[in-house]
C-alpha cells in the first residue's frame, strides 16, 4: 500500500508544523497536519526559471528520474501525462498514472516537467491502442 505523503516529514517537522491543541482566545484550535511537501515547488519554480533560460536536465538528472513510457498528454482540470511509469519514487513500476499538473514539455529532449517531479520520457502511447497491463 502506498505511503502517505505526509509520512515523509521527520517528527521535528511535524512539530515544527503543527499548531498544538491550545485555547486561542476562543475554542480548542485544531492540529495543522500538513499533506504535502512545499520543496516541489521551489523545485518546479527553479527547472522552470532554468529551462526559460535554455538550460534543459542534465544526463545525471534524467538517469534518476523515473520513466514515463506510452505516455500521451490527458486534459483534466489542467494539462497533466498519463503513461506506464517505472521508477518512481512513490509509486514504483510497471503502473498506469496520471501526473500532477503538466508545466514543460520537450519531446525531443525525451523530457517533461510536472507540479511534482521531472519525468524522462520513454516511447509515446500510440492512438487507437490499448491500456494493456
Amino acid at each position: 500500500m502506498g505511503r502517505h505523503p505526509s509520512d515523509r516529514f521527520t517528527k521535528a517537522d511535524r512539530a515544527r508544523n503543527s499548531c498544538r491543541n491550545r485555547r486561542v482566545g476562543g475554542p480548542v484550535m485544531p492540529r495543522l497536519h500538513f499533506v504535502a511537501d512545499p520543496v516541489p515547488l521551489e523545485d518546479l519554480t527553479r527547472d522552470l526559471t532554468a529551462a526559460r533560460r535554455g538550460e534543459f536536465p542534465t544526463s545525471d538528472q534524467l538517469h534518476a528520474a523515473p520513466v514515463l513510457d506510452q505516455w500521451f498528454i490527458a486534459e483534466t482540470v489542467s494539462l497533466s501525462l498519463v503513461g506506464r511509469v517505472s521508477g518512481h519514487p512513490l509509486l514504483g513500476s510497471g503502473r498506469w498514472i496520471t501526473t500532477s499538473q503538466l508545466y514543460a514539455l520537450q519531446p525531443a529532449g525525451f523530457w517533461a516537467r510536472t507540479h511534482s517531479r521531472l519525468y524522462k520520457l520513454g516511447a509515446p502511447h500510440h492512438s487507437g491502442g490499448t491500456f494493456d497491463d
